[in-house]
């Protein structure tokens, strides 16, 4: 769908972006409206429409572009210099370029920065005469990249009054889905549930995180195109409390070392075997257990699966950004 253009205004589309806290001191200093309330960010679309120009229609539109694109981790590097801005740098820049693109040929009377520059993802840091200063390139707080965040939705920004706000925000849609074996009245089986209720809320964010109990065909099939997958679970074949990471072409193929805890129809290499014939190909995803050691009705975990419980989660987590990343 394109859109009319309405006189173009102080408003505009973002990725919000947060910044590690001593970093986003710097921007605070180096941003002049900063301290308006704009947050770090990448800028998409800006300027962008009047404020009486926000409707339903506008908002609909936006809502048909973003609807095609899923949330992804991404890398904030630096420091990295235009004339005039000190910014961090984001890897990859596929999504962005991506998101942008679909934007500007949906809103082609809005091209960015009014047309005067070619859109390169970055957050800027600093501006103007606090860019040119070299003690905000060499501030300390820039050994706090690289790091690595989750773009999960879209803002429309505008300024009113003098401040910026927040109008309108449209979520990025899942990229992963992670299917949680297990049952958590037997033992250890309940490590993977309980891992998957820790991952931290911007690693939530990339994530469609579904509980399915053991791991089945029909779990596996529902699986969207385009989606991968993380199959979490307690596993057999590895020391109680290790954790393993493994894809899952790693688990069909034969002689498997390790392999989920939670498959008692049929084996697990069977059911991903199975699975990818009826799909007419490969999931593409990963496994991520922790070796079990009691799975008893109504124990508590074991003391190796409880003290492997946080490196089980960070794994979890840790795949999850790496899957949305590429």
């Amino acid at each position: 769908m394109t859109v009319a253009s309405p006189r173009a205004a102080e408003t505009g589309l973002i990725v919000r972006v947060r910044l590690p806290r001593t970093l986003e001191s710097v921007r605070r200093v180096g941003v002049r409206d900063a301290g308006s309330g704009l947050p770090a960010h990448v800028t998409l679309l800006y300027p962008f429409v009047q404020p009486d120009a926000f409707d339903r229609r506008l908002r609909d539109a936006i809502a048909e572009v973003i609807a095609r694109h899923a949330a992804f981790s991404c890398r904030l590097a630096g420091p990295a210099r235009w004339p005039e801005v000190l910014y961090a740098s984001v890897e990859p820049e596929a999504p962005f370029r991506s998101l942008q693109a679909d934007l500007a040929a949906a809103f082609p009377g809005f091209p960015i920065y009014g047309g005067s520059l070619d859109f390169v993802p970055h957050v800027t840091i600093a501006e103007g005469a606090p860019a040119a200063e070299a003690d905000t390139a060499s501030d300390p707080a820039w050994a706090t990249l690289p790091t690595t965040l989750a773009a999960h939705s879209v803002e429309l920004i505008a300024r009113e009054s003098g401040a910026w706000k927040t109008k309108w925000r449209f979520v990025l849609r899942p990229s992963i889905r992670v299917l949680v074996c297990g049952e958590r009245l037997r033992g250890d089986d309940a490590a993977a549930p309980l891992a998957a209720e820790r991952l931290p809320r911007d690693v939530r964010s990339l994530a469609e995180v579904i509980e399915v109990g053991q791991l089945s065909v029909e779990a596996l099939l529902d699986v969207p195109e385009r989606m991968a997958v993380v199959v979490a679970d307690a596993a057999v074949g590895v020391r109680p409390g290790e954790v393993v990471t493994m894809p899952l072409a790693g688990i069909t193929g034969r002689g498997a070392a390790a392999a989920p805890a939670s498959s008692h129809a049929l084996p697990p290499d069977q059911v991903l075997a199975i699975a990818d014939e009826m799909r007419g190909s490969p999931l593409r995803g990963s496994f991520v257990g922790i070796g079990g050691a009691d799975f008893g009705l109504g124990q508590r975990l074991s003391p190796a699966v409880e003290a492997g419980l946080a490196g089980f989660g960070a794994a979890l987590a840790g795949e999850i950004r790496r899957l949305a990343g590429d």
